[in-house]
């Protein structure tokens, strides 16, 4: 009870006045999964130097990379880089966030301070290597984290599908709050090893779309296979259980927000504490189906 009053009274309070209250002591962050509870509203932290943070609110490249030190609340600060993901800036300075946590880890533990002497590295942070911290510019935090729950609740279903986990965060830089945030996994290798989609490098495939008809191989065979592997036509209108694909074993394979790969999702709104907590399972209606898209602007209009 105490955590979903904890995340209802933060995001009302941002969506009524802006403001995003300071949390009080929490828990110990859990480990994957447990780290995209989407009804524990965690505090993440990052300081840098004011001039790299200026770059990155600034940076219309999303590929500059600076130093900082992560942590979460009631957690010690490690050394990460920080870029700005490609969305619209929302106000002055609330950005999308890339968070690295290994990009400066060696053998020996950091490969050099990077400006913060006696700074801590470490491999993975709570069972990932990256962190996607999303401004909700798509349409808001809360419709954007509604998208994530619902996906979520396709994968927990008997639809054989495979979904990434999103919770609500609040981050602060350098001692300034920056809002709400979606934090959204990050499909990369570590995904689909938490997954247990991981067979090996030759035999698991994850695409990525920067763009609707140009899937990206992101983890795959080594390179010099690739082009003999990648599909050399569009896939936006396959899904992952009727894409003919020359893949040697399954295929992870990645949309953020396109079209959902199920026939429909039925949902009982009052068997689901998220949408209690938004007010939206009171409205007589006893289930709601939703068909292909479950993108951000399709999610709360059967609400």
């Amino acid at each position: 009870m105490k955590k979903t009053y904890a995340l209802t009274f933060a995001l009302l309070l941002l969506l009524a006045t802006g403001f995003v209250p300071t949390a009080a002591a929490q828990e110990p962050v859990p480990d994957w999964p447990g780290l995209y509870d989407p009804e524990t509203l965690l505090n993440f932290n990052l300081e840098m130097t004011e001039a790299n943070w200026h770059t990155i609110v600034n940076d219309l490249t999303f590929d500059i990379e600076v130093p900082a030190l992560f942590s979460a609340e009631g957690e010690a600060p490690i050394l990460v880089s920080v870029r700005r993901k490609a969305a619209t800036k929302l106000g002055q300075d609330k950005v999308s966030l890339k968070v690295d946590i290994n990009e400066y880890t060696d053998d020996d533990g950091c490969d050099s301070d990077h400006g913060f002497p006696g700074a801590t590295c470490v491999d993975k942070w709570h069972g990932v290597k990256k962190l996607s911290l999303e401004n909700g510019d798509d349409n808001n935090v809360v419709t954007e984290g509604l998208a994530w729950y619902l996906h979520t609740v396709a994968a927990d279903s008997d639809l054989n599908y495979h979904s990434g986990h999103a919770a609500w965060v609040t981050v602060t830089v350098n001692g300034d709050s920056k809002g709400v945030y979606v934090n959204v996994e990050q499909p990369d290798k570590q995904y689909l090893k938490n997954h247990d989609l991981w067979e090996g490098s030759d035999d698991t495939w994850l695409y990525k779309y920067s763009d609707i008809d140009s899937p990206e191989i992101k983890v795959g065979p080594e390179d010099e296979l690739r082009d003999k592997r990648t599909p050399a036509k569009s896939l936006a209108s396959h899904t992952p259980r009727d894409a003919s694909l020359p893949a040697p074993a399954r295929m992870g394979f990645w949309r953020v927000f396109g079209h959902f790969p199920l026939a429909k999702l039925t949902v009982r709104p009052a068997q689901h504490d998220i949408f209690r907590l938004f007010g939206l399972a009171n409205k007589g209606q006893e289930s709601v189906t939703w068909g292909h898209d479950l993108s951000c602007s399709h999610v709360t209009d059967k609400l």
